[in-house]
């Protein structure tokens, strides 16, 4: 058993999403709808010169995280989340995948994830996107999200993915030892 910051875990590398129960208790976007046009915004923004049939999205932001398990820090921005749940969603299987999928076409039906080229994204075929094995988890993770829902779940800066790596010091490339700050 390791003994981490408010918590105890069986695991080594794990992240875990976090919805907090006052967020639950006020949640604003409980008919997702609503914010339809600030999540197209983000959305077309990102896939939306690859609506034809044939260049469907890979499903994943650049601009956030896309790999989970060995930060000691959390990420609640837009990016970071929806690549958690596009990534849960792969592992999961087809049942997540399409509730990923039917959440996009409900914001535009041309909105949708090409899952063979999300699959690249996860063996070392352009960017390597991954959560740690010991955090895959899409039920516990959409079960985490339900009382919410997803839009509430990426437009709600208090929630977010916990990311608590006890390996120590990772040096990430910069050459110092250290990973990058914590102070996002």
């Amino acid at each position: 058993m390791e003994v981490r910051v408010g918590y105890v875990s069986n695991s080594s590398s794990a992240s875990s999403v976090v919805v907090p129960k006052e967020v639950v208790e006020n949640c604003k976007h409980k008919d997702w709808t609503k914010d339809e046009t600030i999540l197209s915004m983000f959305f077309f923004d990102r896939c939306g010169a690859t609506l034809s049939d044939e260049d469907k999205w890979d499903g994943l932001f650049d601009e956030g995280e896309y790999q989970f398990g060995w930060q000691t820090m959390e990420y609640n921005d837009f990016a970071s989340k929806w690549n958690w749940l596009v990534l849960q969603a792969y592992y999961g299987g087809d049942e997540y995948m399409n509730k990923i999928n039917d959440f996009l076409h409900e914001i535009d039906g041309r909105f949708e994830i090409d899952w063979n080229k999300t699959e690249k994204t996860t063996e070392y075929q352009g960017k390597y996107a991954y959560i740690d094995h010991q955090s895959v988890d899409a039920r516990g993770t959409f079960d985490e999200i339900a009382p919410i829902g997803i839009a509430e779940f990426l437009l709600n800066s208090e929630c977010y993915i916990d990311n608590g790596n006890d390996n120590g010091d990772y040096d990430w490339g910069d050459g110092d030892g250290d990973e990058d700050s914590d102070d996002e």
